[in-house]
């Protein structure tokens, strides 16, 4: 059986400042590429985008089509800087009128 510190890389000692950023790094860009949507996902959210968009009459192909592809993308990023954020959608305690 081998052991782990026989192993160079899982040696603590051997381990520099370098080697555990480089190490974090690589694990935070796996961490990443996991939470990034696939082009199969973003396929799927453009044609119900395009749907959407044609159930409100909106022809395809037209600049108003594409305000309106525009616009609901822009209101997802917009909800999901919100929620990355910590704010919370509706009437929080901040948002509401003297009473």
């Amino acid at each position: 059986m081998v052991s782990a510190f026989a192993l160079p890389f899982l040696d603590p000692e051997k381990y520099t400042t370098v080697k555990k950023i480089a190490a974090l790094s690589i694990l935070l860009a796996i961490a990443a590429a996991g939470c990034a949507p696939s082009p199969e996902m973003i396929a799927a959210q453009l044609r119900e985008d395009e749907a959407h968009c044609a159930s409100l009459g909106f022809q395809l192909g037209t600049d108003s089509f594409k305000l309106c592809l525009l616009n609901l993308q822009q209101g997802r990023d917009i909800y999901q800087q919100g929620y990355s954020s910590g704010y919370s959608s509706g009437n929080s305690a901040g948002l509401r009128g003297s009473h």
